[in-house]
């Protein structure tokens, strides 16, 4: 099995024609849940939603102020204002049970309707009360701090399409509406399979040449992140028969498969058999142009998405971030959550051998500096040191036909949490 893993070494892939290659074998899932509003945050939507109605439903002031008829206050200025008869005031929360008639005006507070016959406000601030008469210093021009019935929406109007994600603004939006429960897509639910003969579960005390079962962790953690659930999480030797059986128990009742270890080159390596044998096509890439994260593996095992991660840590986060939220985005029918990035300037010079991606790990420096540029310092590290994660602010990602970046340059950095 050495031999065969190894020629497969000798090309590289892209990441995103790997990725391009491994999506197209996804399948987005079909399965939906209604849930509560107030658990529907960062879900993603199953069908489109129209409104039902026109928001906000009713002509109403942005400001505390007076309904007028604009032309009433034409050429009103500090010297000659307009003075229009005080007819009545509308009370928040209550309709307006009056018309104005030209040369009348009412006091309207901020989000009360506006009465028939107004078609502006005037601010309170350009006024002068007198009894029963308004004095309006500045002219008003229809439309002025008004919302009209059917400026948020109007009925019928598309707001949300099919796989919108959820955020706190769409929130709002559906209380608006006054949906009570929201039909979403169902969380992709993922099998995970750390190997390796020196992995043991992280209460274990390590023996000599043992270490504790990281990538497990992180992966679920990522998954949660990525809006996957994680419904399976287990720990297995380096045993080709067994890793082939916990494949086949995974594949009837998960959407994706994560495996940890046993990617690289080596004897004992044994994802790839394991892959093929289950089903197919088995494996579409193995060997991706990245450092780290070269020896990732992707697949496809009878319509559920295998993907192989690195063994050290580092290296597993990183693939996991170029491949694991596009492959669950997928699933739910979604885009990717866009990363954060800012600029900043660097601290050191990073090489790159071109075609091949280079990920360096970087904290920020002055992030607070004002209108200075924050200073992007590489953290150093080989890819199995988990440390150096826990201390990062973010990523560099150096293209493929570039040679790297030059001490001072300015870069972008992904935010990385």
């Amino acid at each position: 099995m050495g031999g065969i893993i190894l020629h497969q070494f000798f090309h590289l892939t892209p990441a995103a024609e790997a990725l391009r290659i491994w999506l197209g074998s996804v399948e987005q899932i079909k399965t939906h849940e209604d849930l509560p509003l107030q658990e529907a945050y960062c879900r993603v939507l199953a069908s489109d939603l129209r409104a039902t109605a026109d928001l906000p439903g009713f002509r109403r002031s942005t400001v505390d102020g007076y309904a007028v008829h604009a032309k009433d206050t034409f050429g009103a200025g500090e010297g000659l204002p307009a003075i229009l008869n005080l007819v009545g005031a509308v009370r928040i929360g209550q309709p307006a049970a009056l018309t104005l008639l030209p040369g009348q005006t009412a006091w309207v507070p901020t989000g009360a309707m506006i009465p028939e016959g107004a078609d502006a406000v005037v601010m309170l601030e350009y006024t002068e009360t007198l009894a029963d008469l308004v004095q309006i210093s500045r002219p008003a021009a229809p439309g002025d701090n008004v919302i009209l019935a059917d400026e948020d929406a109007a009925c019928g109007d598309l707001l949300l399409p099919a796989g919108q994600r959820i955020g706190s603004g769409e929130i709002g939006l559906l209380a608006s509406l006054g949906c009570t429960t929201v039909r979403v897509v169902r969380k992709p639910r993922a099998c995970i399979l750390s190997t390796g003969d020196e992995i043991v579960p992280i209460d274990v005390a390590p023996a000599p040449g043992q270490v504790r079962d990281i990538n497990l962790h992180t992966i679920t953690a990522l998954i949660k992140k990525a809006g996957g659930c994680v419904t399976s999480a287990q720990l297995r030797h380096d045993d080709a028969d067994l890793l082939t059986a916990s494949l086949e128990q995974a594949i009837p009742v998960c959407d994706l498969i994560v495996l940890s270890g046993g990617s690289s080159v080596g004897d004992r390596d044994y994802t790839i058999n394991a892959i093929n044998r289950v089903g197919k096509p088995g494996v579409l890439i193995h060997g991706i142009a990245v450092k780290p994260g070269k020896p990732t593996v992707l697949g496809n095992i009878n319509g559920i998405p295998v993907i192989g991660l690195p063994g050290h840590p580092v290296s597993a986060m990183i693939a996991w971030r170029l491949f694991g939220d596009a492959l669950v985005a997928a699933l739910l029918g979604t885009s990717p959550p866009r990363r954060a990035t800012i600029r900043a300037r660097l601290s050191a010079n990073l090489s790159s051998a071109p075609g091949r991606e280079d990920f360096y790990r970087v904290r920020l420096q002055n992030i607070d500096a004002g209108d200075v540029l924050p200073l992007a310092v590489p953290v150093l590290g080989k890819s199995g040191l988990i440390t150096t994660m826990a201390r990062i602010d973010g990523i560099i990602r150096i293209p493929l036909d570039s040679e790297g970046f030059q001490k001072g340059e300015i870069v972008e950095v992904e935010q990385f949490d």
